[in-house]
């Protein structure tokens, strides 16, 4: 008997949980070796306090209850609960208090043992809080996310955004929905190879999927595997680009358009003597409704430049298709009819009418440099204004149009040309709007001062220096990587 109490003895001490005898009245009466390393104190400490003592000030009464039930023979097993150590730390602990009854029947007291489950209750709250991140996640997340059963490969459980993608309530897509109706492409893509592979993750570019309603749409997709309660699961995330596939069709065309449009103006100015001539251009799109040509007619004599300037109402693929229609009757015009260029505006101009609405119209400069003579033959179509630095003088004047902007109205431009003499080192600086009405992030406009004020600090220099300089200035000016609208400088200058 006495090697039996000696042996429960040595279990009770050797044990990793706290095993505390206590009375009916809750006062500690034995204290084992786990209970010291659990709360921190030694038995000589705890003996005689009230087992309450450990429990947390808004639990005082807990043991006290327990102990109330106890004496009516009852157990209470597992009960999760939380005490102090003797640091103040709080410790979370599962608590099986059993009464204890002596030979005749008699409850004289309680065993409690507690065993720390601190880092139990930390490991379910992190499950918890992953889970509860995984539902939000899954919820949440803008790309479809499909779960499925690897051995049966039909849809466990399935997002909102892919209800909304594929068109099946939550209730039909755990129905028998197997990948290859929902895949059209899954044997192509190599699907069914990544789905028996272990831990595995594959990304597919591009595959092609099927709605309910029969319809398919491209998608990007990754693919892998994890087990879940010894089950191989497989996701799928899903993201229909349709979108980006228009858009990058659409790209590619405006790259064609732009390249088409590149073509459509001079590769460069032609060269005639005593003329220094640049053009440069700076579209606020990938294509614009800035145009400038030089024309040339057969029965021209040397010494002759004939320019135009245009600009398109508005920006982007309306105006350089109308910038297009417009290059191709001003040519139409003068190799094939020879018109004289004071009739090309009537011809432009009653064109635009007919085959646009109202909202679309566009000023043009026409000017004839005459060499020979020094002289300009300008005719402007409210285009303006059109600079002219005159050398001998040091100054700038400002060429007036003569005609309304052209598809206005059909039979409204009637200005006869004017003209000016020139003379070396006479410069012309035909511009669109675009130059002056550039605006900061403070909303000033470049305007037209700091243009003159350009063109007179630069008229020393070559025309290729005065147009980089003028969009040098713009551009710490306005620094955003695109302007509001397009940009077109043609500067012409008499050399000496």
């Amino acid at each position: 008997m006495i090697e039996t109490q000696d042996l429960l003895a040595s279990i009770v001490e050797s044990s990793d949980d706290a095993i505390i005898g206590i009375s009916l009245e809750g006062f500690i009466l034995s204290w084992n070796t786990g209970a010291k390393r659990i709360y921190g104190y030694s038995a000589t400490e705890v003996m005689g306090r009230s087992l309450s003592s450990l429990a947390l000030p808004e639990r005082a009464d807990e043991i006290l209850r327990i102990l109330k039930q106890i004496r009516r023979g009852e157990r209470f097993k597992h009960f999760r609960t939380m005490h102090l150590r003797k640091t103040g730390e709080v410790v979370a602990v599962s608590l099986t208090i059993s009464p204890v009854i002596d030979r005749s029947g008699r409850i004289f007291g309680a065993a409690a043992i507690a065993r720390d489950i601190t880092h139990l209750i930390r490991e379910e709250e992190a499950v918890r809080e992953a889970e509860e991140k995984y539902r939000l996640l899954f919820s949440a997340e803008t790309d479809a996310i499909l779960l499925f059963d690897a051995e049966t490969q039909t849809v466990v459980n399935a997002n909102n955004a892919a209800t909304r993608l594929y068109g099946y309530q939550q209730d039909e897509f755990t129905t028998p929905l197997s990948l290859k109706r929902l895949c059209s492409t899954w044997e192509e893509n190599g699907l069914e190879t990544a789905h028996n592979s272990v831990q595995s993750v594959c990304n597919i570019p591009l595959t092609y999927h099927t709605k309910k309603d029969g319809t398919t749409f491209p998608a990007e997709m990754s693919v892998s595997t994890f087990l879940w309660k010894g089950r191989r699961m497989l996701v799928w995330i899903v993201r229909d680009i349709s979108e980006r596939q228009r858009i990058d069709k659409l790209k590619h065309s405006l790259a064609l358009a732009k390249d088409i449009q590149q073509h459509l103006l001079p590769r460069q100015p032609p060269q005639i003597k005593k003329l220094d001539i640049h053009v440069r251009q700076l579209y606020c799109e990938d294509i614009g409704g800035d145009f400038y040509d030089f024309l040339h007619h057969d029965d021209q004599t040397e010494g002759i430049l004939e320019f135009m300037v245009g600009d398109i109402a508005g920006h982007g693929i309306g105006s350089a298709l109308l910038m297009a229609m417009a290059k191709g009757v001003l040519r139409n015009e003068v190799v094939h009819h020879h018109t004289a260029p004071e009739d090309i505006f009537n011809t432009l101009n009653r064109s635009l009418v007919k085959d646009t609405d109202d909202a679309m119209f566009m000023t043009m400069f026409y000017g004839r440099i005459d060499i020979n003579t020094y002289s300009l033959t300008w005719n402007s179509a409210g285009h303006g204004p059109v600079f002219w630095y005159r050398s001998h003088l040091k100054q700038i004047e400002e060429l007036p149009t003569t005609n309304i902007p052209l598809g206005i109205f059909a039979n409204a431009i009637s200005g006869s040309a004017q003209s000016i003499q020139l003379a070396p080192g006479d410069i012309l600086l035909v511009g669109t709007d675009g130059l002056w009405e550039t605006r900061n992030v403070h909303d000033q406009m470049f305007g037209i001062q700091r243009l003159r004020q350009i063109l007179a600090s630069w008229a020393d220099r070559s025309s290729t220096e005065i147009t980089d300089a003028i969009f040098t200035k713009i551009t710490r000016f306005c620094p955003d990587d695109r302007p509001e609208d397009d940009l077109t400088a043609m500067v012409i200058k008499i050399t000496e």
